[in-house]
């Protein structure tokens, strides 16, 4: 190869003009189409803003890179989008199927367009940053000539301003589908993630916050059902093979608002939609943690291990609903727990629908006026759940874990065991044979890692390990908080034991991160 074309392999924005002295955006703009007509592998510097005046086209297969830093919040390497501008800030250009790569980028600025516009696939958009955002997030779609399948967000967070917009953090318009979203965060606009078209799309871990209506804290400026961290809209389009699976949904109007879908699977959730019902002038009537809209269009969805919690109220002629199933069929709802303590509040609300089937939730309201309400239809199919286990505790007390050596996990926290099988602490022991499902998460404070160390839970059956979960493991030497989930079934026979250990590489021993929402485990029968 020659010394030009290795060169080329890789170059800055700065070898072609780009500095962070360039108020007007327009010295920058050129120099970012210069580098990317010149080379596939681009960088963006860490040596302040860099102002940008309209849109950056991709076109190509390129990967567009801040200087790795390993979090969304603290990349070095920044970008303006200047208000006076127009247009997004990246347009991937269509009719193209290579993959792009944009990641480790800090964005702020922005002019009421999404930062990202995309319909390319095989895509990945990686630890971007974008707070505060004038605008929406990252929109993929379809536009007849290709379309974003096969594309993966992953670690990017979406703040937007503090003021009443209807701007949506992610938006997925595709045909197709194989969409990864996974450790995302919105908050604040209307909608954290709209899903306007799409199939197979897996979203995973990822937090939505105060996307609300609410006086005082009030970021959308929507209508109440176009107001929650989640919405799969519209009632014609394709939304098949959809799951919702261990995000954190809090300060919402509502967690999850659905017009249509087939196969729908909302499992191991964290729902503290607070806000809502009735409060002075401000009346929200129809919001909840979870949405199916009526029409009979949302089929085959299974609502499980989630836990609701919250305190908005309703009055005396109009229930604050935790769910609304209204006329939809074939709905599973089981292994929820619900934890309220609003006036008025009732657990879900069902219009017509004959097939919706309910097993081994657990509800409790500490309110004082009403009695806690379940069913105010009378249609649930009410599937008996008086053998089920359903086992939820947390660890909340900082437990030091060894450096090299497996730990069990003294789950402190009791907060839910249907049939006392939970002895010792985090001790599981099987009263009855059948096919368990158990998730866990575990959370280390933060600390120094070095390269290769890591930290990983094992769910252990009878003292044996059997399960390993997810490793996570230092790429670059840092500090950083670890965390580690499982989820899976598993066969028991009575009188078996499951316990989760940890363990960990790093030089010397660690606190767990003592909080009771990081760190659980859930265990529930399935048959």
């Amino acid at each position: 190869r020659t010394v030009e074309n290795k060169l080329q392999e890789s170059v800055s924005v700065k070898d072609f003009g780009a500095t962070p002295s360039d108020a007007t955006g327009i010295i920058n703009l050129a120099a970012f189409d210069a580098a990317l007509a010149a080379s596939n592998h681009v960088i963006v510097p860490n040596d302040g803003y860099y102002n940008i005046s309209g849109t950056i086209e991709v076109s190509g297969n390129k990967t567009i890179t801040g200087y790795e830093g390993g979090s969304q919040v603290g990349h070095p390497s920044k970008i303006n989008h200047l208000s006076t501008s127009t247009g997004p800030l990246f347009s991937l250009v269509g009719g193209e199927n290579g993959g792009v790569c944009i990641r480790s980028l800090s964005i702020k600025g922005g002019n009421g367009s999404v930062c990202i516009n995309s319909n390319r696939p095989y895509a990945r958009y990686e630890y971007i940053h974008m707070e505060p955002y004038n605008g929406g997030g990252i929109r993929l779609f379809n536009d007849g000539l290709s379309g974003s399948w096969a594309s993966k967000v992953s670690n990017c967070q979406w703040v937007g301003d503090a003021v009443p917009t209807t701007y949506t953090g992610y938006e997925l318009d595709i045909n197709g589908g194989d969409i990864h979203m996974i450790g995302c965060t919105a908050i604040r606009g209307a909608i954290g993630l709209n899903i306007i078209k799409g199939q197979t799309i897996l979203v995973e871990g990822c937090s939505f916050n105060k996307q609300t209506k609410y006086p005082g804290t009030e970021y959308s400026s929507a209508a109440a059902l176009d107001t929650a961290a989640i919405k799969i809209t519209g009632t014609t389009n394709i939304h098949q093979a959809i799951s919702i699976n261990g995000c954190y949904i809090e300060q919402c109007d509502n967690g999850v608002v659905v017009d249509s879908c087939q196969s729908l699977s909302i499992t191991d959730n964290h729902f503290a939609t607070t806000v809502g019902g009735v409060v002075g002038a401000y009346t929200q009537y129809g919001c909840g943690n979870i949405v199916l809209q009526p029409g009979a269009l949302c089929k085959n969805v299974n609502i499980s291990t989630n836990h609701f919690t919250g305190g908005a109220q309703g009055d005396t002629t109009q229930d604050y609903y935790l769910l609304h199933f209204n006329d939809n069929p074939n709905i599973t709802y089981m292994n929820n727990l619900l934890t309220w303590s609003g006036n008025y509040g009732a657990e879900y609300k069902i219009t017509t629908s004959t097939s919706v089937f309910k097993l081994a939730n657990a509800y409790s309201n500490s309110a004082a006026s009403p009695s806690p309400v379940s069913d105010v239809s009378g249609l649930v199919n009410e599937l008996d759940d008086s053998l089920k286990t359903s086992v939820h505790m947390n660890e909340s007390t900082s437990q030091l874990i060894a450096t090299g050596t497996p730990v069990a996990i003294l789950y402190n926290d009791i907060s839910h065991d249907t049939l006392a099988e939970v002895t010792g602490a985090g001790v599981f022991v099987a009263k009855f044979k059948g096919t368990y499902s158990f998730s866990a998460r575990l959370v280390l404070a933060s600390r120094a890692w070095n390269v290769g160390e890591y930290f990983q839970i094992t769910v252990y059956k009878n003292g044996a390990p059997t399960y390993r979960g997810t490793r996570w493991e230092a790429q670059v030497t840092r500090n950083a908080a670890a965390e580690s989930t499982i989820t899976h079934t598993i066969p028991l026979a009575k009188g078996d034991t499951l316990e989760i250990y940890a363990v960990q590489t790093s030089v010397g021993a660690t606190n767990t991160y003592g909080v009771a929402r990081n760190n659980y485990f859930d265990i529930h029968r399935t048959v």
